[in-house]
């Protein structure tokens, strides 16, 4: 074969290898272009998807109620019960909602003390004093099994205290005892309360109310005089001895030593100076620091819709800037102009969820500058139970459940729910 020959040859080979290889790359060209256009299809279809479910309604996630004791982390949730409201269907919503319960009456001295057991030890010791827990025990046993904080409510009241317990021998037909007398039954009493829980319930209780409604009346101080025994036996001095005996009985426990003590009373929206001013002075007198002896104020908390929620807060942000903690012990919020047996319209049941709500956020506001509002309690689980069903001037309307357990607004707005409208 020629020179000649052999190049055309070599050539050829050259021009056909450089037309295979165009063919193979705009084959290859449109494979990739549908690769990437599938994939670009595909991605599209998933943003669009995803797109679709971000703009989807939420179907009722707004509108979803949690536990109402997985809300607030800074704030425990607490319910008064009563012998009833601790069973079924009652106690379900109980162990679902709430970490901290108080005794409705059942921790009150008149439940609580003894009279003739009392009466039998008091012939040796004028201060002897004994003691019954049966009225306690089911609400005790109930908080222990299912895990559950208990407030103590109370150990001083001039109500629901026994007359007989002021009186020589326990009798009310003699006269009363002098102030060194109750005196000491004042501090068995108290010594008696927290030995018995360090020692069977160790852990349960967390905060106990001392002294209740001491400080709305016109004696010295602004003490309570009308009725109130342990004024007229003991003077204004009573409210120092309380909290004295309990502090003294708590550090001598052997499981009690954190527990929180309270001065407890109603309208606290216009007493920060009044209740401030008075339990410093009184402790004063004394040679004490009255926060040795009292950690917290508690707000009763028994309102209606018309309160002015700003003057509330403001309330108890007083009372922190005085260097307490703050509790609602006893909150329950009333429609108001219902009469007896009337029903609330969805307006005023959507204005009293709004309330709660309002009440709520402005506490958790609170805590994050600085506040400590450690705890808030309903005074009651629904509305057949509230203590102010049928009294005059009062309606039943004030709690968050309705009298067959079916959600209100009230409870929408105590779970900072945005709308608090109870769909059916």
């Amino acid at each position: 074969m020629s020179g000649k020959n052999i190049l055309f040859l070599i050539i050829g080979f050259v021009l056909g290898a450089i037309v295979m290889m165009s063919v193979f790359l705009i084959i290859n060209g449109k494979n990739q272009k549908n690769i990437v256009s599938d994939e670009s299809e595909s991605t599209s279809e998933v943003t669009k998807e995803v797109e679709n479910e971000t703009n989807k309604p939420e179907e009722d996630v707004m509108d979803e109620r949690k536990p109402l004791k997985d809300i607030y982390d800074k704030t425990l949730i607490g319910v008064a019960l009563n012998p009833e409201t601790i069973k079924q269907p009652y106690a379900k919503y109980v162990i679902e909602n709430f970490n901290s319960v108080t005794c409705e009456n059942e921790m009150k001295p008149d439940y609580i003390i003894s009279h003739s057991k009392s009466k039998e030890g008091v012939k040796e010791d004028p201060t002897y004093v004994a003691f019954k827990y049966d009225a306690c025990k089911e609400t005790v046993k109930f908080c222990v099994e299912n895990n559950i904080k208990m407030r103590y409510h109370t150990l001083i009241w001039h109500h629901q205290t026994p007359e007989w317990f002021f009186y020589e021998d326990y009798d009310e037909s003699k006269e009363l005892v002098d102030a060194e007398t109750m005196k000491g039954r004042m501090k068995n009493y108290i010594y008696g309360v927290i030995e018995y829980f360090d020692t069977e319930y160790p852990d349960l209780i967390y905060a106990i109310d001392v002294v209740n409604e001491a400080l709305n009346g016109g004696g010295d101080y602004g003490i309570k005089r009308t009725g109130n025994y342990w004024n007229t036996t003991m003077g204004y001095e009573y409210i120092y001895y309380a909290f004295k005996y309990t502090r003294e009985a708590l550090d001598a426990s052997t499981n009690m030593k954190d527990v929180k003590l309270l001065y407890n009373d109603y309208e606290m929206i216009w007493k920060v100076d009044k209740v401030g001013g008075a339990l410093e002075a009184i402790f004063k007198e004394h040679g004490a620091d009255v926060h040795d002896y009292i950690d917290t104020i508690g707000f009763q908390g028994h309102i209606d819709t018309n309160i002015d929620m700003d003057e509330y807060l403001k309330a108890m942000k007083g009372f922190c800037d005085l260097g307490y903690e703050v509790q609602i012990t006893e909150l329950d919020i009333c429609i108001p102009d219902i009469k007896v047996g009337e029903q609330p319209t969805e307006g005023q049941l959507l204005r009293q969820g709004e309330v709660y709500k309002e009440l709520m956020e402005g506490i958790c506001k609170l805590n994050k500058i600085g506040c400590n509002i450690s705890s808030v309690t309903v005074w009651g689980i629904d509305d057949a139970h509230s203590w102010k069903m049928d009294m005059e001037g009062h309606n039943g309307y004030a709690l968050l459940w309705n009298s067959d357990m079916t959600e209100k607004p009230a409870l929408r707005g105590m779970a900072l729910c945005d709308e608090l409208e109870v769909q059916d």
